[in-house]
């Protein structure tokens, strides 16, 4: 690849007003995006719950199936 070739958007001064326009519009969205995934933080944790509700979730789920099998050793 030469200095100047800018790849996709081509070689010499165009390759790169094409670039630079492209890191451009990165650049301005990223704030958005940003927001984007805060609030989808916040949709998960409204249909999680809080991080206590989950763990006590999970062990609920453990507690239950360490009694399901030992009633099924007891039964055997």
């Amino acid at each position: 690849m030469s200095k100047n070739d800018f790849g996709f958007y081509g070689s010499g001064l165009d390759g790169y007003v094409h670039y630079k326009q492209s890191v451009d519009r990165i650049n301005q969205s990223a704030p958005m995006r940003k927001y984007e995934v805060k609030s989808q933080k916040k949709y998960e944790e409204k249909q999680l719950g809080s991080p206590v509700v989950s763990l006590f979730r999970v062990v609920s789920s453990i507690m239950i199936g360490l009694a399901i099998i030992f009633v099924i050793l007891l039964l055997k």
